[in-house]
């Protein structure tokens, strides 16, 4: 399966894969993408369904003047972060690592931006994209990652660099 996003950016699905990660965002001009696994997937459409179902209670807690964003985990270093620029909303999708030197993760060049209306496509194909990985039904989200701020738990789905233990 291969979605268009709009604006060369692409969503596609392996159907006869027997790989964890079978879901790929990508942008079809600098070829930049990232492969999310299945648990990835279903907690990228969950956090989708709370930001829409929230109304505006996630874009409520962006402070532009302070740069803050407002992020969730998708599990094993993965965050979508919510962000306001010149007064438009962005939802980046991107890998986050841990350094050696540093004490907080920090994100990588892996990853993809998507604007609201990219996200607004993905949203309306939430069952096509179930119906594809029929394993996502399986999945259970985890509860943790609402938490504000980040790696607020210890779960290692949610914070796998394990910050809170050291």
């Amino acid at each position: 399966m291969e979605l268009s996003l709009g604006k060369q950016k692409f969503l596609s699905i392996e159907n006869n894969s027997t790989s964890n990660c079978r879901t790929k965002l990508w942008h079809k001009f600098n070829g930049k993408c990232i492969k999310l696994s299945n648990i990835q997937t279903k907690m990228m459409l969950h956090a989708l369904d709370i930001i829409d179902n929230g109304a505006n209670i996630a874009w409520e807690h962006l402070d532009v003047e302070a740069k803050r964003e407002y992020q969730y985990h998708l599990g094993f270093g993965m965050n979508l972060t919510l962000s306001l620029y010149r007064g438009s909303r962005y939802y980046d999708i991107r890998l986050w690592c841990l350094p050696p030197s540093y004490t907080h993760p920090i994100p990588t060049r892996v990853g993809i931006t998507l604007n609201s209306e990219q996200v607004k496509v993905l949203r309306e194909a939430r069952n096509t994209i179930i119906e594809t990985i029929p394993e996502l039904e399986e999945i259970e989200p985890c509860e943790c990652w609402l938490e504000i701020g980040l790696f607020t738990t210890t779960c290692q789905r949610c914070n796998p660099w394990d910050i809170l233990n050291q």
